[in-house]
């Protein structure tokens, strides 16, 4: 073997072992977020049973789509701007707004879906402390080159994880301590961390140095992606409320443990986007980044899929205690559905980097459109179904929008 092709060989395995260490630390950091809303599930659905499962797969589904407006957008937009245009005070401004916004939203929709006040507000103080940590990720995805990106939001998750399982451990100990007292504390803490975080990133810089013109710009320019990540928070927890057209309690216990666990599913493929949305924030959609991306995301749905027709049967039934076969069934397919689902969705992401982004959004709303005629006009009870015809959706509005020709150009060369 020649010395120039025993140096190509050990290249690309240092590459390879670099994309899988990237991608190992983006999936822990993500499924470690994703933990704590399965483990209120699981410790319902073992003390108060499935039913209580789907009453708060309600609550944090309306909880996701205000955390949509509370994120506003605006880590896309810093994987764009790179503080080109526009400070951290900016961004700073506008994320007090909008989380202020989002607190009223979840109180709003607790009042409408009539939940236990004390868990409204533990939820509200969950995501008022998701918001700030996504914006430390933003900031440290523009700042920090190596995989030292994700450190601060793997540290800010595994504290909500910690503080969420003390609170529930605590609750099952002791019963003078309630289940949501002893969750809305831990937020709480996970709240003031948080936020704390946000804060420290930014040290040394005046937040209010009268520049409100600025904060106001940056909402308008970051409107597109603000719209797109509503749009995306709705097309995640519709098959959540369509839980209410399932008539059947179980079946909709079983579907909603289920939709718990492909939040897991949903932050694999999302840590794929972790990995190489700086880059194509930089390289731009038509790249040779986007087709590493979209590779990684297919072996993402592989290996999912296959994990899933192996193993999942045993952990529903273990994890959620579900035993009927006919729960157990749809617990599996709709996990296997929700793969293909969030493969589309995930892959949505590369209009952003267009002069059109939004395209993202278009592609989601037909996704929902699709969807909800299916719900009506179909069997709306089947959850795995409606992820089918979701993904469905998706495929094809984004094939027809990728196949005209000058529709999409670089928004950043």
């Amino acid at each position: 073997m020649s010395q120039k092709k025993y140096l190509s060989e050990v290249s690309i395995l240092k590459k390879v072992i670099h994309a899988g260490r990237s991608q190992g630390l983006g999936m822990a950091a993500q499924v470690i977020a994703a933990i704590p809303p399965m483990l209120v599930a699981i410790y319902l659905a073992r003390i108060e049973g499935l039913p209580a499962v789907a009453d708060f797969a309600m609550l944090f589904a309306a909880s996701s789509l205000a955390l949509s407006v509370g994120t506003t957008g605006l880590r896309a937009q810093l994987l764009i701007d790179r503080f080109e245009a526009f400070a951290k005070p900016d961004y700073l401004r506008l994320r007090i707004a909008s989380s202020a916004t989002m607190a009223g939203a979840i109180v709003v929709a607790g009042l409408v879906i009539g939940a236990d006040p004390m868990l409204v507000l533990a939820v509200m103080l969950l995501r008022i402390g998701d918001a700030a940590l996504d914006l430390v990720l933003g900031f440290d995805q523009v700042t920090i080159e190596s995989d030292g990106q994700l450190y601060g939001f793997t540290i800010g998750s595994t504290a909500k994880l910690i503080l969420v399982s003390i609170a529930l451990l605590a609750a099952d100990l002791w019963s003078g301590v309630g289940t949501y007292p002893a969750f809305a504390l831990a937020s709480l803490l996970y709240a003031v961390l948080a936020w704390l975080t946000m804060t420290r990133r930014s040290r040394g810089v005046e937040i209010l140095d009268g520049r409100t013109s600025q904060t106001f710009m940056l909402a308008k320019v970051s409107m597109a992606f603000c719209v797109a990540q509503v749009i995306c928070a709705l097309l995640t927890t519709y098959p959540r409320l369509a839980l209410k057209l399932v008539q059947d309690q179980d079946l909709a216990g079983a579907a909603a443990a289920s939709l718990s666990v492909a939040t897991l599913l949903g932050m694999a493929y999302y840590a794929v986007w972790l990995r190489w949305g700086p880059k194509l924030g930089r390289s731009g959609t038509w790249s040779v980044d986007s087709i590493y991306f979209i590779l990684e995301l297919l072996v993402v749905l592989v290996v999912s899929e296959i994990i899933i027709y192996l193993v999942g049967p045993f952990l529903m039934a273990q994890v959620f205690a579900i035993e009927e076969p006919a729960l157990l069934a749809l617990s599996v397919q709709t996990l296997l559905c929700a793969s293909l689902f969030f493969l589309a969705m995930n892959m949505s992401n590369l209009f952003k980097f267009t002069t059109a982004p939004w395209l993202e959004s278009a592609t989601y709303t037909a996704a929902i459109a699709v969807m909800l005629a299916h719900s009506l006009g179909l069997d709306g009870d089947r959850i795995p179904q409606l992820l089918i015809v979701g993904a469905m959706g998706m495929f094809a509005t984004q094939a027809a929008f990728l196949g005209v020709p000058g529709l999409l150009k670089l928004k950043r060369q």
